[in-house]
């Protein structure tokens, strides 16, 4: 009898993970939506600016709002800018496959950076958002 019991157990849990690994394999493969992605950012520790180039990589095509830019938690959206644009005043609209440059003046909102420290970086719009570390160089 207690045989047959941990026969039952073992079948059980084998059907409960094989469930779990095939809901979390197809969670993880979905390509709908809005996606975006940091190509390349660089913190100048010197002069505090941060240089950030963004991708539109949304997989469906469809363009892509960026409103808002975070360093370390802290907004920082509005002294970002693409070109002349402020970012805080004047939202970016990625076309698929376009990159943009977002120059952050570090300094004017307030941030000092320590060479050879990770700084948390992250990019955002309505519908997705994109964060990596970064390390600051002079």
């Amino acid at each position: 009898m207690a045989t047959l019991l941990l026969i039952v157990i073992a079948i059980a849990a084998i059907i409960v993970t094989y469930a779990w690994i095939t809901a979390y394999i197809s969670g993880g493969t979905h390509q709908a939506g809005a996606s975006i992605k940091i190509e390349n950012a660089y913190i100048d520790s010197n002069s505090g600016n941060v240089t950030i180039y963004v991708r539109n990589t949304s997989p469906s095509g469809e363009a892509v709002i960026i409103d808002k830019v975070y360093i370390e938690g802290k907004d920082v959206t509005s002294y970002s800018y693409v070109g002349e644009d402020n970012l805080g005043s004047n939202p970016q609209t990625l076309q698929p496959k376009q990159v943009i440059e977002i120059i952050v003046v570090g300094g004017d909102a307030g941030l000092t950076f320590q060479p050879g420290q990770y700084y948390t970086i992250r990019v955002s719009g309505p519908e997705t958002y994109w964060e990596q570390s970064v390390e600051a160089k002079e």
